[in-house]
């Protein structure tokens, strides 16, 4: 079986359609989200602090993709997602060394990835 060929932009960096994209944000988060999980039952806090901190790089990411001029999800969607990232990513910094709500981490992240699944 061969690999999915994929149009090139002009620098030869891979197209990919907003299928695939949409596909490994959220198998991305899946990843994430699991980790915090199984942190939070491990109650180990050097666990917790490195997949809050790969949860909020995840989350950067996402809150500078919806400031892109490029992005082609409706203006009113990328706002309320940068709102949801800000408040994930004011959560992680204000928390990181002390009473980190990860609860609060996990349950974004659920709504998120099942926002990705049917979004369409």
């Amino acid at each position: 079986m061969q690999p999915a060929m994929h149009e090139t932009t002009g620098i030869g960096v891979p197209e990919f359609s907003p299928a695939e994209v949409r596909s490994a944000e959220r198998e991305t988060l899946i990843r994430i989200t699991r980790a915090l999980e199984l942190a939070r039952a491990s109650g180990d806090p050097e666990a917790i602090r490195r997949a809050a901190t790969q949860n909020q790089t995840i989350w950067m990411l996402f809150v500078t993709e919806m400031f892109n001029e490029t992005n082609r999800l409706p203006p009113e969607l990328r706002q309320s997602i940068a709102n949801v990232g800000m408040s994930v990513i004011g959560e992680i910094n204000d928390n990181l060394n002390g009473n980190l709500d990860v609860d609060f981490l996990v349950e974004i992240n659920h709504a998120i990835i099942e926002g990705l699944a049917t979004q369409g």
